[in-house]
């Protein structure tokens, strides 16, 4: 076969690769995000001409209206206005936000009115949040407080959470992270997260993946075992933050960490935490 035939065999396969991706961009629908705006603070799931926050979830997890809330549509957007949601519709092992905790089960942003205008209570009766594995959330600009659970008394991450200048307080878990729990992946921005209490890691428990923490406050969290501000066991990253006013009985007032060597802190300030045992920062097995 000579050049020239190998050139023309050439150009023709790259143009038939190039005409199957135009093809396949043709036929392949595009996703648009849905926008859902919530428009009572009443917890309910009834037909009743409003849009609650958990009507709202339950829309854009199922693609579909519920009630006056619209369909969501691929990776949703809620518009929060100001105000507090309490949450009321109690109910356990129930993982559809139908009752109990709301549950993020796909691609969510939730956008507040503000960290001290948009407040979501759950009024000690079960944790706020619920974000599932596979599952991508995001909340801006909002508070989550006084939830109550086992573990991640405030939210619950199993899945993907990035939280933007928002608030976690006055949540308790009995086992761990009584603000939250990441056992997925966690990203905190120009946040609070204070007043919370588990048995580890009163602010943040942080186990197996990675939670990354940046200009930040972790205050005023208790642990009655280790890590008052934070527990963790699995990737931590700490930027530009503080670790203040927390306490543990166990070890680690401020930070509590199990593998040294996967914690990494820049330009934090660790002060006025303390422990019954190892102080305000402990790194151990």
């Amino acid at each position: 076969m000579n050049q020239k035939t190998t050139f023309h065999l050439g150009l023709l396969f790259f143009l038939l690769v190039v005409a199957g991706a135009v093809v396949t961009a043709v036929l392949t629908p595009l996703v648009y995000a849905g926008t859902i705006t919530v428009d009572t603070t009443a917890d309910e799931v009834i037909n009743n001409g409003n849009c609650s926050l958990r009507e709202a979830i339950l829309s854009a997890n199922g693609d579909t209206a519920v009630d006056n809330c619209s369909a969501g549509s691929g990776a949703d957007i809620i518009t929060l206005p100001p105000g507090t949601y309490t949450l009321n519709l109690v109910g356990s092992g129930e993982n559809e936000a139908q009752a109990g905790d709301l549950d993020l089960t796909t691609d969510i942003t939730i956008n507040g009115g503000g960290m001290n205008n948009s407040i979501i209570d759950g009024a000690g009766a079960d944790r706020i949040f619920e974000v599932p594995n596979g599952a991508i959330a995001t909340l801006n600009d909002l508070t989550v407080r006084n939830g109550s659970t086992t573990s991640g008394g405030g939210i619950y991450v199993a899945g993907t959470l990035t939280l933007n200048r928002s608030r976690v307080t006055g949540s308790t878990a009995t086992s761990s992270g009584g603000g939250i729990f990441a056992g997925g992946t966690l990203t905190v921005t120009h946040s609070r997260i204070d007043g919370n209490t588990a048995n580890g890691g009163g602010g943040v428990f942080v186990s197996f993946l990675t939670t990354t923490i940046i200009n930040s406050e972790i205050s005023g969290n208790t642990a009655t075992g280790g890590g008052g501000g934070i527990s963790s066991s699995g990737m931590l990253n700490v930027v530009n933050s503080t670790l203040s006013g927390n306490s543990a009985g166990g070890n680690g007032g401020g930070l509590y960490t199990v593998e040294s060597n996967n914690n990494h802190l820049y330009n934090v300030t660790i002060s006025g935490n303390t422990a019954d045992l190892w102080g305000a920062f402990y790194n151990g097995y």
